[in-house]
């Protein structure tokens, strides 16, 4: 991990197919243990909007969420919570299950990329 920070590597994505793998444990200790190292603000996105995984773990009431900021309905910043660990923020998927939306890829990129700037880490 210290290597990795030196570095520069900034993002560090986990998909995986099959219900069951270990996602969001593997993202959520990963995401802990950065937010431990020194000088180091870490962001992780759960862009699982089935099952909405990482919501049920943190047990953490969002206003907002991914889907209305892929839907344009918010802003990656207006989204994302502080948790009680320092430097640990989330980006959760929504507060409720969100309704059949079209999403634009391209104003999300652009999103995403000014708000992760504000990050050492993303997950």
């Amino acid at each position: 991990m210290r290597a990795q920070s030196k570095a520069g590597v900034k993002r560090s994505p986990l998909p995986a197919q099959l219900p069951g793998e270990g996602k969001t444990l593997t993202t959520m200790n990963l995401g802990l243990c950065y937010a431990q190292l020194p000088q180091q603000r870490v962001l992780v996105i759960d862009a699982d909007l089935r099952t909405c995984g990482l919501t049920a773990l943190l047990d953490h009431p969002s206003t907002l969420g991914l889907a209305e900021v892929l839907a344009g309905k918010a802003t990656p910043d207006e989204a994302i919570a502080a948790t009680n660990q320092k430097n640990f923020f989330v980006l959760l998927p929504a507060p409720f299950p969100p309704l059949r939306q079209s999403f634009s890829l391209e104003r999300t990129g652009r999103s995403f990329s000014c708000a992760a700037a504000n990050y050492s880490r993303s997950f």
